[in-house]
């Protein structure tokens, strides 16, 4: 069964450091099958490593994606052709997903220390709900994700958000030979899921502050 994980980051991303290439190794370690570059603000990074991926590591498929910031939190877009202006308002961004026959994947809505939708969850349409991040230290938060999950009936995963090479592996859901290419498909595909929830040491997040530093300062 091929392994997804839906929500990560590279050098694109202002807090991560990782490279194509480590990645791919990273992810080649963890058994993971399917991975979505979700960079911050961009879809640059992701269409950049799905070209890379495509000459470099066949037995990898790159799910293009972007972690969009809005005026109500963060919310992923799945299967983009292109970046959405980040910031932006909620509806823009949902939208612009729609436009470009994306997936709205609704990441850590409840998670008090990142920018989640919080109460809002319950009123946008998601096609996927993140019902564990494993940077996600509040196991309430990740529950509450379930819930909502289950009330609306929308499918779910569980996701590393790495942003550091030995995230990969920490979560990821188990589904049934499906074509990544097909939105359809994923979706189909994870209603037949497999859970799997680690979550990742503490010291993952100071890597990211240091990225954001380093990024900062030009490095």
């Amino acid at each position: 069964m091929p392994r997804v994980d839906l929500h990560s980051h590279s050098f694109y991303s202002p807090d991560s450091r990782m490279r194509f290439e480590g990645i791919a190794d990273a992810c080649q370690a963890a058994g993971i099958d399917v991975v979505a570059t979700t960079d911050h603000h961009t879809a640059d990074g992701a269409l950049a490593f799905q070209r890379w991926a495509g000459k470099h590591r066949s037995d990898l498929h790159v799910i293009v994606g972007e972690e969009v910031m809005t005026d109500q939190g963060e919310v992923i877009g799945l299967y983009l052709n292109e970046t959405i202006p980040s910031p932006c308002t909620l509806g823009e961004a949902l939208d612009a997903i729609r436009d470009q026959g994306g997936l709205f994947l609704l990441e850590h809505p409840f998670d008090p220390l990142r920018h989640g939708l919080d109460a809002l969850s319950w009123e946008v349409d998601p096609d996927i709900i993140e019902v564990f991040n494993a940077r996600t230290r509040l196991k309430g938060a990740n529950a509450k994700a379930l819930e909502l999950a289950e009330a609306k009936g929308t499918p779910v995963c569980a996701c590393s958000d790495a942003h550091t090479y030995g995230e990969f592996g920490a979560a990821y859901t188990d589904v049934p030979a499906f074509d990544p290419s097909e939105p359809k498909q994923l979706l189909d595909a994870l209603g037949q899921g497999t859970l799997h929830e680690t979550t990742s040491p503490p010291w993952v997040s100071v890597h990211s502050t240091v990225a954001k530093l380093l990024h900062k300062v030009g490095l």
